[in-house]
């Protein structure tokens, strides 16, 4: 995204320059550095060469612009943007390369309590870090560095106190493995202030377990712009810019490119009757990305309405059906918002097939009265409708598995348009 970002921003600040991307074997970084620093007015990087470049410049710290001569590193005011008070706090970092070093001085500079670095082969041969911080955390100066080999940090020895704040400086979760995210969900309540740097897709996966478990979180996208406009103050030291102008034009323009060039899906799932057709139809709109109704795709492949699958075939082959068309659905290189049916995340297959593909499950909430006033004088179009006592029976059935299996849940009794507006700002920039 950096040439998008960059261009925006010379665009706007009246910059007469090009960004391009140059692609160098870490082997070669020493041999490149003379020339790029010769034949360009600045240059950034970014993994895995951060801490090479510091090596070569005689950086104290990891370098992701250069100018002159001289190293720098922007991503400590993007990470500012963060908005979160590290002061008398207990941090955890989710690793320990260059950002993870970068977000540890920035902790230390704010008056952190204590900071815990976790390696990220660490965090992973853990499984669920349940709670995560090692007992009496050592002070900020000397920060507690997790790894495999240090291993009292083991299972049973992350069990004392939960963090204050949680950052995200690995890439579990970065596109396009959108379905992954640290092992750290039993860390995550209200009252914990999560960072993912993680900016593609945005939001994370983390980002949005964060929130459905009520803690604050913020994903990296910010980080990324803001840091860029850095760089070009940096390399255009005679130009005034407005940062707060810039970040408010670039940040939709940023959003709406990753959806175009990395591919995500948004399955909006549900009872029957919860609206999820009309909201599909509402935020793909909104998004500027494709909308596709399963049920409507069942229908022209087979021929047949849902109903009509129902009677001849059973629900059986009529789930068979719903797998395959779905599968097909979230394997197109296309953003799209789908609408699923209510049955769709119940099954252990469906569950992979999404967790297996860049999808995001949002279930839309519904009090069974109000799904009952909506959907249940259709029943002959809806075939499990069949009375209200069934309904009731399978809506309660259902509703635990679509809370458990969501990425984050939405109360869909507010008016379409007011809930799209709710949906899409916890899906792009404006949800920070």
């Amino acid at each position: 995204m950096s040439p998008f970002i960059h261009r925006r921003i010379m665009e706007l600040a009246k910059i007469d320059g090009t960004y391009e991307l140059f692609d160098i074997k870490p082997e070669r970084l020493r041999d490149e550095v003379p020339l790029l620093m010769r034949e360009l007015d600045g240059f950034n990087c970014t993994i895995p060469h951060k801490e090479k470049l510091a090596e070569i410049l005689n950086a104290p710290f990891p370098v992701n612009t250069v100018f002159r001569g001289k190293g720098f590193n922007t991503d400590c005011a993007g990470f500012r943007t963060c908005g979160i008070d590290f002061s008398g706090m207990e941090v955890v970092i989710l690793g320990a390369g260059g950002t993870a070093r970068m977000m540890q001085e920035e902790c230390q500079r704010a008056g952190a309590k204590s900071v815990t670095m976790c390696t990220r082969k660490m965090i992973m041969e853990c499984g669920d870090l349940s709670p995560l911080s090692g007992g009496d955390l050592s002070p900020c100066v000397g920060t507690t560095f997790i790894n495999t080999a240090a291993s009292r940090l083991g299972k049973a020895a992350i069990n004392r106190r939960t963090p204050d704040i949680l950052l995200n400086a690995t890439p579990l979760g970065m596109w396009p493995c959108a379905w992954k995210m640290p092992p750290v969900t039993s860390l995550l309540r209200p009252g914990v202030d999560v960072f993912d740097a993680v900016y593609n897709p945005f939001p994370t996966r983390l980002v949005l377990n964060a929130r459905k478990h009520g803690a604050r979180a913020t994903g990296g996208l910010r980080m990324l712009v803001r840091q860029a406009i850095e760089a070009q103050k940096i390399w255009n030291p005679e130009k005034s810019f407005d940062t707060a102008v810039l970040e408010s034009k670039i940040l939709p323009l940023v959003s709406r490119e990753l959806l175009r060039h990395s591919p995500v899906h948004f399955a909006l799932t549900g009872f029957m009757g919860a609206g999820k057709s009309s909201l599909a139809k509402e935020i793909a709109g909104r998004l500027g990305i494709a909308c596709v109704d399963v049920d409507a795709e069942i229908e022209a492949r087979t021929g047949r309405d849902i109903a009509r699958i129902f009677r001849r075939d059973g629900e059986a082959a009529f789930r068979k059906i719903e797998s395959e068309t779905v599968a097909d659905i979230l394997r197109r290189g296309t953003s799209s918002v789908v609408a699923t049916g209510g049955g769709l995340p119940v099954s252990d297959e469906n569950q992979k097939l999404i967790r297996e593909t860049n999808t995001f499950v949002l279930p839309l909430d519904v009090p069974f009265e109000t799904l009952w006033q909506r959907a249940g004088v259709d029943t002959e179009t809806r075939p499990l409708l069949k009375n209200e006592r069934q309904a009731r029976a399978l809506h309660d059935e259902r509703r635990p598995v679509y809370q458990a299996f969501c990425d984050f849940s939405f109360d869909a009794t507010q008016p379409l348009s007011q809930l799209a507006a709710g949906v899409i700002a916890r899906l792009t920039h404006t949800g920070d």
